[in-house]
């Protein structure tokens, strides 16, 4: 994705957090939020195998968003929502600083 791109026509792209063989994810700007709050977006590669696996991603993302821990708070990440865009799976998070890999290796 290029800097500046708007995706699903709300999403701004302002830098690529990181890349891989799924895909790449995109710090973005969020102009439908009332704040412009930064987000993540998980954007999956067009190939049918990826496009597949990030919709097990998101089932798996959205069974846990209706659970709760016994204090009542979240789990590890804010899911805000999934889409189709140009042949892509976008997943949206919330803006966390440091990956959950690049976590644990620390």
């Amino acid at each position: 994705m290029l800097l500046g791109e708007q995706l699903g026509y709300r999403y701004e792209v302002v830098s690529v957090v990181d890349q891989g063989s799924f895909g790449q994810v995109v710090k973005c700007i969020d102009h439908g939020h009332p704040q412009h709050r930064i987000v993540a977006a998980k954007i999956s590669k067009k190939d049918v195998q990826d496009v597949d696996n990030m919709i097990v991603e998101v089932r798996f993302l959205q069974s846990l968003g209706k659970r709760k821990d016994e204090v009542g708070g979240d789990r590890i990440v804010e899911y805000i929502e999934h889409f189709k865009f140009r042949g892509h799976i976008i997943i949206v998070f919330e803006f966390l600083h440091l990956n959950l890999f690049r976590f644990v290796r620390s």
